[in-house]
């Protein structure tokens, strides 16, 4: 079956770097195998491919990473209108519908020669020529079901697409280094088209579009390598900053992961009190203390720990020496990351309802522990990259039935004590019956974070 074009359309822009263009759609086949087989995050996976590849130039890597985050984003759309899902199938639906090649162009370049992809078969050839894929609801039915939770059908559709959209690239400016109109400047006269975010007062957003590798080439800037801006989304600068860290505080970080919060707190703080940097993970850690050292961070103490569930009867092996003497813990908790799957559309396919359920009782017991550490009088602050309930209210409700010292603090009454600021009407609608609030590209143009804010009586 011959291909045949229905009306203009651009062809695709194959560039002039080593890699042929047959190759590069053999090359995004074997990267989403590696991918459903490894279970491995894409960007992290595509970065090891590029450092592997080195004969792939800038436009092959450009090419590569957006043809496969196409996939990832528009699985069941792709699944769907080539009748099966395999890896080069998905593929060549991602280049013929996302990037914009015609059924003419995957034809002469697919020919099987060299490292090229194999030619077309009847079936693909036929379902390639369609103008457009049938259109598919791109979540899982049990994280649809999740998402639905406590949302109309309208509002749930909108997010659901939402979160299959782009998302922006946004930027933190450390301001023990630099302002924010000095780094907008700084970053418009080495072309970023640059503007600050709409709610953090230390946030700037480069919008992203396919064929651009904004956060790559950010990464590159000295002003980047110096430590004056860091990669982070709003909606994270937002939760820190809602934590209220103040200058010569005690404050734990309980899941302080590759250090983007750290920073946050370490810069509201001034440099004074002390930050100790908790984690699990010694590899994450030790790259969250390269981040620290950048900024010029000089509180913060990085604490391995141990992966311990409080169960009433033995103290705590690691942090026993802080048991009720932080004035601010701040327990951003292992989640379904379902609030970042703009960025990390993978997860979705990679997650399923028991993994959950396991992460529920994860949050819970890590709830306890950090409890434990507050003082009387100092606050709790729990965070979620998630937009399912049952990681966010459900898990308040539970936290105030367990614990009867703590009472939970109006989010919107927070952001106007601890970022000086009128809280944002726009922000009304995240607001929950308890005072938490949930930050999502619907609601705020952000990731899908979720913050509650817990004080402990100041007497027992």
């Amino acid at each position: 079956m011959m291909c045949r074009s229905r009306g203009k359309r651009p062809t695709i822009q194959w560039g002039l770097d080593p890699v042929t263009p047959g190759a590069r759609i053999k090359a995004a086949s074997d990267i989403l195998s590696e991918l459903e087989r490894t279970g491995q995050a894409a960007d992290r996976y595509l970065k090891s491919w590029a450092g592997k590849n080195r004969y792939a130039g800038s436009k092959d890597r450009r090419y590569l990473r957006d043809l496969v985050f196409t996939v990832l984003r528009h699985r069941a759309s792709y699944e769907s209108a080539m009748g099966q899902g395999t890896p080069r199938a998905l593929v060549l639906a991602g280049a013929r519908w996302g990037m914009g090649a015609s059924c003419d162009d995957l034809a002469a370049v697919c020919n099987g020669e060299g490292h090229n992809a194999e030619p077309l078969n009847d079936a693909e050839t036929k379902a390639l020529l369609a103008d457009t894929p049938p259109e598919a609801i791109e979540w899982p039915a049990w994280a649809l079901e999740e998402l639905a939770r406590g949302r109309t059908d309208d509002a749930t559709q909108a997010l659901a697409l939402a979160l299959t959209d782009i998302a922006p690239l946004d930027l933190r400016v450390n301001t023990s280094k630099t302002d924010r109109a000095t780094a907008l400047a700084a970053l418009e006269a080495v072309g970023f088209p640059a503007k600050a975010t709409p709610f953090s007062p230390v946030g700037i957003r480069i919008e992203r579009k396919i064929g651009a590798m904004d956060g790559q080439n950010v990464r590159a800037l000295p002003m980047f390598m110096d430590g004056r801006i860091e990669v982070q989304d709003e909606a994270s600068q937002l939760a820190t900053l809602l934590a209220g860290a103040k200058s010569g505080m005690q404050v734990i970080e309980l899941c302080a992961g590759g250090g983007g919060k750290t920073l946050v707190l370490g810069a509201a703080m001034g440099r004074s009190g002390q930050i100790i940097a908790c984690d699990v993970d010694e590899r994450r850690l030790k790259a969250g203390q390269t981040r620290v050292k950048r900024a010029g961070l000089h509180n913060v103490q990085p604490k391995l720990i141990s992966d311990w569930a409080p169960d009433g009867s033995s103290t705590d092996p690691d942090l026993e020496e802080f048991v009720g003497r932080a004035d601010l813990v701040l327990l951003d908790v292992p989640c379904s990351g379902s609030g970042a799957w703009r960025r990390q559309p993978e997860g979705k396919w990679n997650l399923d309802k028991d993994a959950v359920d396991q992460l529920v009782e994860t949050q819970r017991r890590i709830l306890q522990r950090g409890a434990a550490l507050v003082k009387p009088g100092g606050r709790l602050a729990f965070v979620t990259c998630s937009v399912f309930a049952r990681e966010n209210t459900d898990q308040v409700q539970w936290f105030l039935e367990q614990l009867p010292e703590f009472s939970i603090e109006p989010c919107d009454a927070a952001w106007e004590s601890d970022i000086s600021e009128p809280f944002p009407v726009a922000l009304k609608d995240g607001l929950g019956e308890t005072g938490s609030i949930q930050l999502s590209p619907t609601l705020s143009g952000t990731d899908g974070f979720f913050v509650a804010l817990f004080r402990r009586a100041a007497t027992a």
